[in-house]
């Protein structure tokens, strides 16, 4: 009660298969077709509010893989309209970093990624970027839970947690195989 979630989807030459974000970088058709889609959700946003009454200090993007990184890219781009990003598993390729070196905005962060994936690295080097970028004061000490490792900064007054998940890969955690 009083959530609005909304699921939109990249864009696809192929029907109702392979969606992509244009997130600067990464996936094919939206990146080759140069794709606004961060206008897309500005826009989407924009409709939602007219539509609906939503509190408008209170939006939150995340996403899986290439949907993380354009999380993160909109989270950054439209930090005005963003309250805080929750990437998952973000591929961590290409001009993301870009964006992040342009716009370096603050919002809070929780970040997944599986210990076992093999963007890993690539998507910890992304987040290590945005988290340089914002100036963050040094990490706290490591917590390990129920397989999980958690590090938090502290970025402008606002958290930046990043999770890595113990024994898994590149899934949204949670789902079947």
């Amino acid at each position: 009660e009083g959530l609005i979630a909304v699921y939109p989807n990249g864009t696809s030459p192929r029907g109702e298969r392979l969606f992509t974000w244009n997130a600067g970088h990464c996936c094919g058709y939206a990146m080759e077709n140069k794709v606004d889609d961060v206008g897309f959700i500005d826009a989407m946003l924009d409709a939602l509010a007219r539509e609906f009454r939503i509190d408008e200090n209170r939006i939150y993007v995340t996403g899986f893989s290439n949907g993380a990184d354009m999380a993160i890219v909109s989270s950054l781009v439209l930090s005005d309209r963003v309250a805080a990003a929750a990437p998952v598993t973000p591929s961590g390729t290409g001009s993301v970093r870009e964006v992040i070196e342009e716009y370096a905005a603050p919002v809070p962060v929780i970040a997944f990624i599986g210990e076992t994936d093999d963007r890993a690295e690539l998507g910890l080097e992304m987040l290590d970027a945005w988290r340089s970028g914002l100036g963050c004061d040094n990490a706290t000490p490591d917590e390990e839970t129920d397989g999980l490792t958690t590090t938090n900064w502290t970025c402008d007054g606002d958290p930046f947690r990043i999770h890595v998940v113990a024994d898994q890969g590149h899934v949204w955690f949670g789902s079947p195989d």
